[in-house]
């Protein structure tokens, strides 16, 4: 059926389109036709065939597909063509024959008539690229009896020209709104698609979705804004087509869609791997020529396909396939690349011609990762193919004139990395990776993740021409690698055109910026330097075997040191020989790759290939791999490989590729790639200890290469080699009649060493020297595992003086110590030193288990399983030694004891992230210092440790005066009777454990903080130890495990004094109305666990820490702190709490609820002088604001003055020890004096108006006091309320403040003398009396403490005098004399009589 929108094919139709068309529908130029001509010479004789007014399309054989032309033809002649308007570019012509290769570089010419036409109907005008379309599809539907009727059409389109088709937008499988799209027809019906034009299609021109078998042949496709041919089906035909300049779907007019990265193609096949591609022809593409998988290796339906002018010839895309082959495939005049290889795939480029592309091919052959240690084996192989470079017409800055559209694009946008005059490459060195790169969204050329652990690229019969100016380069490596490049090797090569020192090859130098914290750390990784390539037959390079060889040297010694080059850089090891002398690092005068044969050098430098060019050796690549769960956490570079005759290299291993939430991870896997000559001797030394499972290979080697290696170890250990999966026995090993092995001792270890006419495999331990010898053979992988082991070193003499030294009576009692079975345990050396037996006997015995032969046996679990029984076995031992018990168990004196622990496996840590604000710190020290001081520390603690019985413990170092709240940085150690560290105290579960307690300080000091100990060779730091209260205090080390040493136990006296001002931690108190013993009791450490977590949730922006509670009243308290360390905010966060708890709240433990009574705490801010707050709950509405200075306000608004109460100078008696402290139901406002404050507002106005009033005696009124702690709280308060009142009198009350009228005016300017306000005497407060509580000024003791015989002001008698209550200034003998005296005198009080006064309610 028609429609306006196409013509569909329905309910199981048939639809046949067809029209007769001439047997010659494209062809090619056989003549270059330059700009400016009307004329066209092609391949064909289309005379009778193509005729007047036909229309045709012209493709472009430049960088820019859009210069392909439409013409109409007025004239047909034979061969000639001519043309109603001239050429607006040229389009080329050349044919050239190299060896056995021809290159022909031509434009299609595509015959557009077709006899039927079906057109879109376009407006010119309009521009929403909205066409016709043909669709034929399934369809389905329930018929009358309700069954589901499916019904699958078959189309058959021949020779019907397809005008304007095509929907914009609508590419979706399910909705394919191309020119012409068959979807899921019947695959016993031949559907196809033949001998038709496409002429401007708004969508993929040409889809064949679900459909198989399906021919799509003879066709001609100009200027489809999508993919010329697409098809997802099996066993689609696609031959002898013509597709004209594919335009980007992301790059039309209006508007460009810059974040498209959709690969488009004039052939996209992709998505199905059995299609056949014959005799089709791309001329022009803004992305591909053919996005594909390419031919599996088995098949054969691959021949003559050619793409040019095109961003990248072929994209071989993530190929469902085991090896992609390439065909009979000419690629010329691409943009970018001839062939992207971005495939887990191996390749195969066969037959081929690839010419003036930008760069010929670049492949990235992904998997497996390295992380998950699996091996394939996969490949890059070219074979009879000609790469070219540049035609003799090419201008050097072709590239960089051309304008091709893609260029615009931001998506996209990422093309080859040309160099700086627009040089070419012919191949770039095969990128075998763990992963695919971050294409689209980054350069496909950039890695993104680890090398592959294997890659072999091999090129046979390849003809190279014409790389010979332009800095055109036939083999380059690519910049952005900068962890490895594989071998490459190469036979049959033949040159034409090339200049064989300038243009072969060039290979980069390291890079500087891969140097950083976040790709290679502190060195240069290996790829630029570890390059290999071999010319098996001399067609290149003149001599059979020469090999090239990257200078793995550059920049050593260099004074430029951000390189990390040079001697410096050996690992310790290295330079310290066995007796701890300094080994010269010019022991090794050859840097870099091993070049010496003989004593004689090999290799000669070559500047043009900046590579050394080495003959009568063979080189291999040796791959170095950690297989430890923390292989990218641990770093183990660089790794040194040296040889006696005086040559070392150094290899640093792959770069960070991770990025953990935008920021790279810091991790690097631990897998190196080596380059050694086979045949020779090497010696391997990492940087940090050896994980417990490596693996060695050489890369394409063959049966009969090997070398053998030598690789160091940090400690005596039994190390296990297995060959092809199978264990390997060393050469000392001799298997008994039970599977187990003896070990021989008759055979000096120079004999045992492997040599290099051994097996594969041989392998042994020298225990003294700390080698593991292996010879290493053929192309098969050799692990070397750890196995956990128990080494003891004792030395023991008789007691009595009989023969106690039986091997057999010794194991059968560590046995039975240790409980384990008498077959892991061997007496493995035996030291005399000249000594008899009866007199003493040192020897060494090993536990371990019973070798495992079968390597997949040996894994990760079964070594846990095995360490953990050891390690418990080593806890057992050590214990027993340090209790003074092994002389009892060997029936022996133990004069000396070492142990050497076995050790866990790591945990897996690959694709870990990082914590990334630990990751965005910036620290004194770098990424590789940090892990090798970690990794010093992890040798030192696994060597062999000597197990010394402790005396005596002590505490040391520890500041003697400290202040309340800071850390006391405490130390402690542990020595034998004569003083030596012991620097092992316990092993595994069974570590000492001991913590810092009070002997004897005040009698409320706590010990806050952490006051666990933890050992560590000896000494055992306190760095958060803090005491509650300040004092004398004396410290102790109690040993919680072992329980009864008897051990000397030392103490340390330290001074506690007040807090520092500057402190940004205060403690605070939480009172509750309940009993201790009630609603805590037992539970003290779920109750502190419980404060915690209440605090937290009720007061989530401060930190609380030190959570302390005292048994009789349920008293909490704590230290408090922010985020800020900043002690102006812990006062605000005090003040705020204070705020909070006003009302109270309540706390539910243990069945009990009770509620907050009182809340305490200091809230000073820099002040020396303490400011404290309380907040008893039941003046809790009077005191309810907050002063600017942090103290709790009392206020209150009365006739026209606003006062500010300030109450300040607490004195808190449970931070001074000299007070006493009542015990049931104490409480902390018996011992308190406030001072109550009326500040003047001015800076420049001086004197305020204050008193004092005691609320309780402070050294021995609370043992005096009869009343109850009731009442004395509530007369403390009433006492505190007549001060205020009083203080609110003297400033109302006209009598005393004529002023009262004028209070803008009772703060007066300074004038007094320095250091005094006005009436006062210097060296006085101003404003304070010092009265007793509980008294008015009728009361006795107030004036038994102030009188004194003076004269007084009023009436000038010599009697008992007292100051003025207000300012403490003129005496009155009494209160009628001040009254009567207060006109003359108020002015000495006036001026402190100012008070905040145009504050509202809510100003503080």
């Amino acid at each position: 059926t028609a429609s306006s929108s196409g013509i569909n094919a329905e309910y199981g139709g048939f639809t046949e389109m067809h029209a007769e068309v001439p047997d010659v529908l494209s062809s090619t130029l056989t003549a270059k036709a330059t700009a400016g001509s009307t004329t066209l010479t092609i391949k064909d004789n289309v005379a009778d065939k193509w005729k007047v007014g036909d229309e045709i399309a012209i493709a472009s054989t430049s960088n820019v597909p859009e210069e392909a032309e439409k013409r109409k033809i007025t004239k047909v002649e034979g061969h000639v063509l001519t043309l109603d308007k001239a050429l607006e570019f040229e389009h080329d012509y050349m044919l050239e024959t190299i060896h056995d290769h021809t290159y022909e570089r031509s434009a299609e010419v595509g015959l557009l008539t077709r006899l039927i036409t079906v057109e879109g109907v376009m407006d010119p005008a309009d521009t929403s690229l909205y066409g016709g379309r043909v669709l034929v599809s399934d369809y389905s539907q329930v018929n009358d009896k309700g069954e589901r009727e499916e019904y699958i059409p078959v189309a058959q389109i021949l020779g019907v020209r397809f005008k304007n088709c095509g929907q914009r937008g609508y590419r979706d499988y399910w909705d394919p709104r191309y020119a012409v799209a068959i979807q899921n027809t019947k695959p016993g019906e031949s559907s196809y698609v033949k001998s038709c034009a496409i002429d401007v299609s708004h969508n993929h021109a040409i889809g064949i979705l679900g459909s198989h078998n399906v021919e799509v042949s003879g066709n001609v496709v100009y200027h489809s804004r999508g993919s010329g041919i697409l098809t997802n089906s099996e066993n689609t035909k696609i031959e002898g087509n013509t597709v004209i300049y594919m335009r980007s779907y992301g790059n039309w007019e209006n508007p460009v869609e810059q974040d498209n990265y959709k690969m488009d193609a004039c052939f996209e096949t992709y998505e199905t791997k059995t299609a056949s591609l014959k005799n089709n022809r791309c001329g022009g593409s803004e992305r591909a020529g053919f996005s594909t998988q390419g031919e599996e290796l088995s098949s054969n339906v691959w021949q003559n396909n050619v793409a040019h002018s095109c961003l990248w010839g072929i994209f071989v895309r993530k190929a469902k396939i085991e090896v992609t082959k390439l065909n009979n495939v000419i690629l010329w005049q691409n943009y970018d690349f001839g062939v992207v290889h971005w495939s887990g795939s191996s390749l195969v480029i066969q037959n081929s011609v690839l010419a003036d592309n930008g760069f010929s091919v670049f492949a990235l052959v992904a998997g497996p990762n390295p992380l998950s240690h699996s091996l394939t084996d996969k490949y890059v192989e070219y074979k009879n193919t000609l790469i070219y470079g540049r035609n003799a017409n090419s201008a050097c800055d072709e590239r960089k004139k051309s304008v091709n559209p893609t260029a615009k694009l931001t998506g996209i946008g990422y093309h080859s990395p040309v160099k700086a005059k627009g040089g070419r490459i012919g191949i770039y060195l095969s990128n075998f990776m763990g992963g695919f790169s971050g294409w689209p969204k980054k350069p496909i050329q950039k890695p993104m993740s680890y090398s592959a652990i294997q890659g072999l690229t091999t090129m046979s019969g390849v003809t190279f021409a014409n790389f010979n100016r332009c800095e055109d380069v036939a083999i380059s490596d690519l910049k952005s690698n900068g962890d490895c490049f594989h071998p490459m090797k190469m036979s049959g090569m033949k040159y034409s055109g090339v200049d064989m020192e300038s243009n072969l090859l060039h290979m980069n130098n390291p890079q500087l910026g891969f140097v950083n914290s976040a790709d290679c750390v502190d060195m240069p990784c290996d790829a630029k330097k570890k390059i290999l390539i071999t010319d098996l037959d001399g067609t290149t390079l003149g001599k059979a075997g020469t090999t090239l060889t990257s200078r793995s040297e550059f920049q050593w010694d260099s004074d430029d040191q951000r390189w990390g080059m040079g001697d410096y850089r050996l690992p310790n090891q290295m330079t310290t020989a066995m007796d701890g002398s300094f080994i010269k690092p010019s022991t090794w005068p050859n840097k870099g790759i091993d070049r010496m044969l003989n004593g004689e050098q090999v290799c000669e430098f070559n500047a043009g290939y900046n590579m050394y060019k080495c003959s009568g050796v063979t080189y291999k690549m040796l791959i170095i791999e950690s297989m430890d769960g923390d292989t990218e956490v641990r770093r183990l570079s660089p790794v040194a490989l040296a040889t006696d005759e005086g040559s070392v290299d150094l290899i640093n291993g792959p770069m960070d590729h991770g990025w953990c939430g935008g920021y790279t991870c810091q991790q690097r896997i631990s897998t190196f790639y080596a380059l050694v000559i086979v045949g020779k001797e090497y010696k391997l030394y990492l940087t940090s200890t050896q994980p417990q499972s490596m693996r060695y290979m050489l890369i394409d080697a063959a049966a009969g290469d090997k070398i053998k290696l030598d690789i160091w170890y940090a400690k005596s250990q039994r190390l296990d080699v297995y060959y092809k999966g199978k264990y390997k026995a060393p050469t000392n090993a001799k298997k008994k009649a039970d599977g187990t092995y003896s070990y021989a001792t008759d055979k000096t270890a120079e004999e045992l060493y492997p040599k290099l006419s051994s097996g594969a495999g041989t392998n042994f331990f020298d225990s003294k020297k700390h080698w593991l010898s292996m010879l290493i053979k053929g192309p098969d992988p050799f692990t070397i595992k750890t196995s956990p082991k128990i080494v003891l070193s004792l030395t023991l003499e008789s007691v009595d003086g009989s023969d106690f030294f039986n091997e057999d009576k010794i194991i059968e009692n560590l046995a039975a110590l240790l409980d384990v079975p008498k077959n892991k345990i061997k007496i493995a050396k035996i030291v005399a030193e000249g000594r008899r037996k009866r007199s003493g006997q040192e020897f060494q015995v090993e536990i371990s288990e019973p070798a495992i032969e079968d390597e997949a046996s040996m894994d990760v679990t079964k070594v846990t399983e095995m360490a953990t029984a050891l390690t418990k076995a080593s806890e057992t031992f050590v214990e027993t030694v340090q209790k003074g018990e092994l002389g009892k168990v060997l029936n022996a004196e133990v004069k000396s004891v070492a142990v050497q622990l076995p050790e866990i496996p790591p945990a897996d840590q690959r694709n870990q992230t990082v914590d990334q604000e630990e990751a965005a710190k910036i620290t004194d020290t770098t990424y590789a210092k940090k892990k090798a001081k970690e990794e010093a520390e992890k040798a030192e603690n696994s060597a062999k440790i000597s197990v010394l019985i402790p005396d005596s413990l002590k505490l040391i170092d520890a500041t003697k005066r400290v202040a309340v709240l800071s850390n006391l940085d405490m130390r402690s150690k542990v020595v034998t009777s004569d003083d030596k560290i012991v620097p092992l105290l316990g092993a595994g579960n069974k570590k000492w454990k001991a913590s810092v307690s009070i002997l004897e300080g005040p009698k409320d000091g706590r010990v806050l903080g952490t006051n666990m100990v933890t050992f560590a060779n000896g000494y055992g730091n306190l760095t958060d130890v803090r005491v509650s209260r300040k004092g004398k205090y004396k410290f102790k080390l109690s040993v919680s495990y072992p329980e009864n040493l008897g051990h000397k136990i030392e103490d340390i006296t330290v001074e506690i004094t007040e807090q520092d001002k500057n402190s940004p931690y205060k403690r605070v108190l939480f009172k509750f109305d309940g009993d201790y013993d009630e609603v805590v009791g037992e539970k003290t450490n779920e109750f502190t666990t419980y404060m915690k977590n209440l605090l937290k949730k009720k007061f989530p922006k401060y930190q609380f820490d030190d959570i302390d509670h005292y048994k009789g009243s349920l008293i909490v308290e704590t230290t408090v702190s922010t985020s800020s360390s900043n002690k102006d905010d812990t006062a605000a966060a005090i003040s705020k709490m204070a705020e909070d708890t006003k009302g109270g709240f309540d706390i539910d433990f243990n069945g009990k609820t009770v509620r907050m009574a009182e809340f305490s705490g200091d809230a000073s801010k820099g002040s020396s002088n303490t400011a404290a707050i309380v907040v008893p709950i039941v003046i809790v509405v009077l005191l309810a604001g907050l002063a600017a200075g942090g103290f709790l306000v009392y206020k209150k608004k009365q006739n026209r003055v606003s006062e500010s109460i300030h109450m300040s100078k607490v004195k808190n008696v449970d931070s001074d020890p000299t007070l006493m402290r009542q015990q049931e139901g104490s409480n902390i406002y018996t011992n308190k004096v406030v001072a109550v404050e009326a500040p003047c507002e001015s800076d420049t106005q001086e004197g305020q108006l204050a008193a004092t009033e005691p609320l309780a005696k402070i050294a021995d009124s609370v043992g005096k006091r009869q009343d109850s702690l009731k009442n004395l709280r509530r007369r403390s308060i009433h006492k505190a309320f007549q001060a205020l009142n009083r203080l609110e009198s003297a400033v109302n009350d006209p009598k005393y403040n004529p002023m009262v009228d004028q209070l803008d005016e009772i703060c007066v300017e300074g004038g007094s003398a320095p250091g005094t306000r006005p009436g006062t005497s210097p060296g006085t407060r101003p404003g304070t009396v010092d009265s007793t509580p509980g008294t008015s000024d009728s009361e006795g003791n107030w004036r038994e403490r102030h009188n004194t015989v003076t004269e007084c002001v009023t009436c000038k008698e010599v009697k008992k005098t007292w100051p003025c209550p207000i300012c403490s200034g003129p005496r009155y003998c009494s209160k009628p004399c001040l009254d009567k005296d207060w006109a003359e005198h108020h002015i000495h009080c006036r001026s402190r009589s100012r008070n905040t006064m145009h504050g509202d309610e809510d100003s503080f």
